[in-house]
């Protein structure tokens, strides 16, 4: 997994708490390398590296389901890790010291659950099968409504459970989990109140200091967490 950092808004004008949380990705890896996509480098690299794709993408009905592809054609055409610009870095990353090809993220324990692997974090070798994959079941899928079944982390999940029946076994390329507590401190499914009140970056309550030390009182994901997600809902 390369050392390569991407994340993604409208354009390079971050709001001022996306900013702060971006730079804390750059002040606790030095020495990586930083993209910050916009609309129109996404559609360019769109146009580029997947053509064939480029008539799925421009009649995507939201640019959210844009920017849900493009992460996974980050993953595909450049590799590295993709995070959402509404979580902090906690410890200095550890994606890239691992020989494992592709990293995805359980947020809680119910593993039944299909929203319990988010597209907020991804990380991956270039060129894993996978990422075609997810395009493909896309491509098939995209008049669907429903953003998360469209192209968000139900479909992520789904393509994941197609791509181990659909895929030859030789062709299959293994793909490793993180276990609950490395990518997200907090089940956002099944958060108390009190730390969704403090920690939800879309609510009037939150409080970026308390929900750290909240973070720092907990010593199981204290010592497990590479991140904390503020969850701020901006698509």
């Amino acid at each position: 997994i390369p050392r390569i950092i991407h994340q993604s808004w409208k354009t390079k004008n971050l709001p001022p708490r996306f900013k702060t949380w971006s730079h804390s990705w750059k002040k606790k890896n030095p020495g990586w390398k930083y993209n910050l996509w916009t609309d129109e480098t996404n559609r360019e690299m769109v146009a580029r590296h997947f053509p064939w794709f480029l008539p799925v993408y421009d009649g995507l009905p939201r640019n959210i389901c844009r920017a849900d592809v493009s992460r996974y054609m980050y993953m595909f055409a450049f590799g590295g890790v993709y995070a959402d610009l509404d979580r902090g870095e906690v410890e200095t990353h550890n994606a890239t010291t691992t020989t494992l090809e592709l990293l995805l993220p359980f947020m809680g324990f119910d593993f039944r659950s299909e929203h319990n692997v988010p597209n907020a974090w991804m990380a991956s070798r270039p060129g894993h099968p996978f990422w075609i994959h997810c395009l493909m079941v896309v491509e098939a899928r995209y008049r669907i409504l429903n953003v998360e079944k469209m192209t968000g982390p139900v479909l992520l999940i789904d393509a994941y459970r197609d791509y181990m029946v659909r895929m030859p076994q030789e062709l299959r390329e293994p793909i490793f989990f993180l276990e609950p507590g490395v990518i997200f401190p907090f089940d956002w499914h099944d958060v108390p109140k009190h730390v969704y009140e403090i920690c939800c970056a879309a609510l009037d309550t939150f409080d970026p200091e308390r929900c750290k030390a909240l973070y720092n009182s907990t010593t199981a994901a204290r010592e497990k967490a590479w991140t904390i997600t503020y969850w701020s809902h901006s698509w």
